[in-house]
């Protein structure tokens, strides 16, 4: 994570849509997830990048968010977080699918650099008072998820 080491995907020059990257994951244990991508669209900043999700039981890819573009055009990687929906139409026998969908048509040069593209399992934390101090002295320099962090934080 943050190693240096892109994956570089590729729009397809002149198609329309420029690119359809699917991502499959097998064994999803259920629960709330998050989505933690660090990489960056290097396009037109009118291309539009959607993230989606796979719905089983209508089938047919789901739009995450409700934004215009959720990876912009930009020159370097940027932290970019959404919430996954994991009900029974999104997860079928532990396989649950996401898609980074270019609609636009596509143009050879431009590239989506991934350094990661992870699921994280929100924790539900129940803390002994006798923790708490700890806590507030360690969690901060310690623990390097965000989403825990800001757990941490409302919590304290």
């Amino acid at each position: 994570m943050q190693d240096g080491t892109d994956l570089v995907l590729k729009e397809i020059q002149a198609a329309s849509p420029g690119f359809a990257y699917d991502f499959t994951f097998q064994n999803f244990p259920g629960g709330t997830h998050h989505l933690n991508v660090y990489g960056y669209y290097a396009g037109n900043p009118a291309h539009e990048i959607i993230l989606q999700q796979y719905n089983y039981t209508l089938t047919r890819w789901d739009n995450v968010t409700g934004n215009s573009n959720d990876f912009p055009s930009r020159a370097s990687d940027a932290q970019y977080d959404y919430d996954i929906n994991v009900g029974a139409d999104y997860v079928s026998s532990g396989q649950l699918k996401l898609r980074l969908n270019h609609a636009d048509t596509g143009v050879g040069t431009h590239l989506l650099y991934l350094d990661y593209f992870v699921l994280l399992q929100q924790l539900g934390l129940i803390v002994p008072d006798m923790f708490l101090g700890l806590l507030r002295t360690q969690a901060m320099c310690t623990l390097d998820l965000g989403m825990l962090q800001d757990f941490l934080q409302v919590m304290l």
